[in-house]
């Protein structure tokens, strides 16, 4: 057995399973398909719930040493930015009374400093499929690495590899997923003016535009985006002011994307036309 557990996958979801197994004392092997990780705009602000159980395991001490920010009130605004509602964390009887925001590598990477030495943490390393024994009962995954495939063999497999899991339709487990019909552009605006401390979701008819801060001086966003028939992809019900949604106009000229290749390029490998989105966005926010 070269393992108890294999963990596949290294998000949030694979590296907060392998800290609480490792911290149980069991040989953990947790595998991730890729070399570093990715730079994407997701899981970016942490509740109380989530905080409580990280800072048990000293993660939540890192993030905050790392300068990750306290947001004291989730609010609902009008495209205006006029509060429709708020939530006031600090009425909460938990000993976490905020949000946490910082950027999700940094969060990756504070998870991974947890890890203690029962967890074999190694990237590049592709889970192809899982072993069976001969009763047909899963016992292990199947591996590439290094131009070389292997058997690693375990009496747990964790499939923690993303909504499209392999591992999962290679078990045969159903899963029933909706398609949304629209999709989300993520980025964030650096050296951005001073905004409140709070995560702040502009409501109106046709979605949500979201903003919050980040370390750093910048602003993290996101934006729904829907299909129509002539204009490709479109941003959907830009706040009235969007000068005053993140700053000034000029700021919004400093966007950046999250994709390294956008960066440099203007366009993402991984997101056929996102660059026109993204162009289409930063020429809203000019209006």
């Amino acid at each position: 057995m070269d393992a108890d557990v294999v963990v596949c996958g290294a998000g949030v979801g694979g590296l907060a399973a392998a800290c609480a197994l490792g911290a149980r004392g069991f040989r953990v092997l947790l595998l991730e398909k890729m070399a570093e990780p990715s730079r994407v705009a997701k899981g970016e602000v942490l509740q109380p719930g989530a905080l409580r159980v990280l800072r048990e395991w000293g993660v939540a001490q890192r993030l905050e040493s790392r300068g990750g920010l306290r947001l004291a009130r989730l609010v609902a605004r009008d495209t205006a930015g006029a509060p429709l509602m708020a939530l006031d964390y600090d009425r909460l009887r938990e000993q976490e009374r905020w949000l946490l925001a910082h950027d999700y590598p940094v969060i990756l990477e504070a998870l991974a400093d947890r890890l203690d030495g029962s967890v074999e943490f190694r990237r590049g390393v592709l889970v192809r499929d899982l072993l069976r024994d001969a009763d047909g009962r899963v016992a292990g995954v199947r591996v590439a690495e290094g131009g070389q495939e292997r058997e690693v063999r375990a009496s747990l497999v964790v499939a923690a590899d993303g909504i499209s899991s392999r591992l999962r339709k290679s078990a045969g487990i159903p899963a029933h997923r909706d398609e949304y019909p629209h999709r989300l552009a993520a980025f964030d605006i650096a050296d951005a003016p001073r905004v409140e401390q709070d995560f702040s979701a502009y409501v109106s008819e046709r979605g949500l535009r979201l903003r919050y801060p980040l370390p750093g001086g910048r602003c993290g966003c996101t934006c729904r985006w829907v299909r129509t028939s002539c204009a490709g992809w479109i941003p959907t019900a830009w706040p009235a002011g969007s000068s005053t949604w993140c700053g000034t106009r000029r700021r919004w000229n400093r966007w950046r994307t999250r994709c390294g290749r956008a960066r440099r390029t203007g366009r993402c490998c991984r997101c056929p036309g996102s660059w026109r989105r993204a162009w289409a966005f930063r020429a809203g926010a000019g209006r």
